[in-house]
């Protein structure tokens, strides 16, 4: 995105959000099913399209949000909410990566231009040294995904506890 470019429209930025929490005909579920359609229907017809960060940035709110609202008094609401919250900083983690390697994809294609060959491997060299080591990257990116699938595991753990309590509500 050029910085000329109009910045991506947030999804608390309208009102939609506030118009659903506001409707009293509403019961707290079907407003937090009415406040996801409009999440999806933004994520994907908003032109331009929503940055990934301003997505998850979103997701976050709304997940931590609703789990307050709906669950009040529930440990394993709020414990889902922290594994919401984890994914979201891992996949924050895994952006930056992505920012580094496109940054340094640029970087090369620029290297490409110089007039020489001994210059462009100068200038190759040069990116290829500020950039984190290869195996530990591949690393860093296993850690990820390690944390990612306990997470999902503990996900999946906490919102059939989570089912279960509220079947057990008076």
């Amino acid at each position: 995105m050029t910085s000329d470019s109009p910045a991506p429209k947030g999804f608390f930025d309208g009102d939609v959000f506030s118009q659903i929490l506001n409707n009293e005909d509403l019961e707290d579920c079907e407003k937090y099913n009415r406040v996801l359609e409009a999440y999806v229907s933004w994520c994907t017809n908003t032109t331009p399209r929503p940055r990934k960060k301003d997505i998850r940035e979103a997701c976050k709110t709304i997940t931590s949000f609703f789990c307050n609202l709906l669950y009040p008094e529930s440990d394993s609401a709020r414990q889902l909410a922290a594994c919401e919250r984890q994914c979201y900083n891992v996949g924050r983690d895994i952006d930056a990566l992505n920012e580094v390697i496109a940054e340094a994809n640029v970087q090369l294609e620029e290297a490409t231009k110089y007039p020489t060959k001994e210059m462009q491997c100068a200038a190759m060299l040069a990116v290829y040294s500020q950039l984190p080591a290869r195996e530990e990257t591949m690393n860093r990116i296993e850690e990820m995904r390690i944390v990612l699938e306990n997470l999902k595991s503990k996900t999946e753990i906490l919102c059939n506890k989570l089912h279960e309590e509220q079947k057990h509500k008076p």
